[in-house]
């Protein structure tokens, strides 16, 4: 099983995360995804983006693992073309406005770093730098957040920090999952 799990990720990381609007009910959802995804603080959201997957490949914690990072992976891929596709377009926007998308593609990138290192650890079954992969994530993640805040403590660009709330759920749920394979 842990020979296949290269070759889960690989498929997973090809499932765009674009098609997780198809509901649970349309779906079979294997009974260790449901399990797991009851475990997390966002069952709903977990459930939303790893549904998508075969239930062949959500057959155990540690390929649920992997799934959820994939999933995350995708999410911030899909971030980064959209803060990407802002840049192109902001050649008359304001110095505050260019900040924000320059300071949050730089933080994308470190947090599509860590999701590469957390997917390793899990290949690997190596956890002992998780901790310090994942607050690494999270801090990128809250300075995307922070450096597109206006002065009046909303966002800047209101889809940014959608993509960018849904991310922070898959973080949470990426940490519950690592707890129990780590256990």
């Amino acid at each position: 099983m842990a020979s296949m799990l290269p070759v889960v990720i690989f498929l997973a990381l090809s499932i765009s995360v674009s098609s997780t609007t198809a509901t649970t009910s349309s779906n079979k959802v294997s009974e260790p995804l449901l399990l797991a995804c009851k475990q997390t603080p966002e069952p709903e959201i977990c459930l939303k983006y790893l549904s998508v997957f075969p239930t062949s490949f959500t057959g155990n914690i540690h390929n649920i693992t992997a799934l959820s990072i994939s999933a995350a992976s995708s999410l911030t891929n899909k971030i980064h073309d959209f803060v990407s596709s802002l840049e192109k377009k902001s050649a008359f926007s304001t110095p505050a406005f260019e900040r924000c998308l320059k300071s949050s593609a730089v933080a994308i990138k470190g947090i599509a770093g860590r999701l590469n290192d957390l997917a390793k650890a899990v290949r690997d079954r190596s956890y002992a730098d998780v901790s310090l992969w994942f607050f690494e994530a999270w801090t990128d993640l809250e300075t995307a957040e922070q450096s597109c805040t206006g002065h009046n403590g909303q966002p800047q660009i209101p889809q940014l920090s959608r993509y960018l709330d849904d991310l922070r759920r898959l973080l949470r749920i990426i940490l519950v999952f690592f707890g129990i394979i780590g256990n």
